[in-house]
């Protein structure tokens, strides 16, 4: 699956092999099971890369974008420029809310 080969980052979070080399899977499983400094490793590298790609901490970047943006238009009103035009209201807009 691709998100999982996204998730692994060769010699840092897993390794990664050939599609279908599976002396090469069997090979990087022996050396894993041997090692269990490298395994312990791996699995706080790829929690930690995780963690920085979880819900919670895409939202944080995307408000911190939003705060940065607006503290942009707060000092300089004429610095954000953007290359579309506004859209038309909506003519639902206008309409009474039931909630």
């Amino acid at each position: 699956a691709e998100g999982v080969l996204e998730g692994v980052v060769d010699g840092q979070t897993g390794y990664l092999v050939a599609p279908k080399d599976f002396q090469a899977l069997a090979a990087r499983a022996l050396e894993l099971l041997k090692d269990e400094e490298k395994r312990r490793r791996f699995s706080l590298e790829a929690r930690a890369w995780a963690m920085e790609r979880s819900a919670e901490r895409i939202a944080e970047k995307i408000v911190a974008v939003y705060d940065e943006a607006n503290e942009i238009l707060r000092v300089e009103p004429r610095r954000l420029i953007f290359p579309f035009p506004r859209l038309p209201r909506s003519s639902l807009e206008d309409r009474p809310r039931d909630f």
